[in-house]
């Protein structure tokens, strides 16, 4: 890194390839992004999602500060940071003005699958994510996941229909649990 930046400063001329930029976000180098953005390489959309995707929360920041649109994709950054349950980088782009309800709050909905410890689960709904988004699928999708998990047979799958109608109930005591629709 040090080396590219003394090139740099003593007129080393880089091809305008964007490439460039991508591999810096892509190994999570700030330094390196900074340097190529500074000098024109590359745009701070075109690796938004990539940052977004792989990498840490300080180059998504950068981007973000050297104008990547954070709505980009119908807000495919955060549906991105969400399912891959990094909850700085998902906490950062609410922050910012992510829209929560982006896709039918799609975000909330692709965390299920994906976020065992539900610390994101738990931040998309503080920040106000419809849990009732598309008539409650993220919750079908985990009954079903969680019944082939448990040993189910693959024909529960078949019977979609069925398992659509699965609500959420409380008890008295508070407990959660669930019962078939008529």
């Amino acid at each position: 890194m040090e080396v590219a930046r003394v090139f740099l400063d003593r007129g080393a001329v880089l091809p305008q390839n964007p490439r460039l930029l991508y591999h810096a976000v892509y190994h999570g180098s700030v330094t390196m992004a900074k340097m190529l953005l500074d000098r024109g390489i590359g745009t701070p959309n075109q690796e938004f999602v990539t940052a977004a995707t792989y990498r840490c929360a300080d180059i998504l920041d950068l981007l973000l500060e050297r104008g990547a649109d954070i709505h980009a994709d119908d807000d495919v950054a955060l549906r991105n940071t969400a399912t891959n349950v990094r909850l700085t980088m998902v906490q950062l782009l609410l922050d910012r003005g992510a829209d929560i309800h982006a896709r039918d709050d799609e975000a909330l909905r692709v965390t299920c699958f994906e976020d065992f410890m539900g610390e994101v689960v738990l931040c998309l709904l503080g920040k106000g994510a419809n849990i009732h988004a598309c008539t409650d699928q993220a919750l079908v999708n985990r009954v079903v996941e969680i019944l082939l998990d448990q040993g189910a047979h693959r024909s529960v799958l078949d019977d979609a229909d069925r398992i659509a109608q699965v609500e959420p109930s409380v008890d008295m005591d508070g407990d959660y649990g669930f019962w078939m629709g008529d």
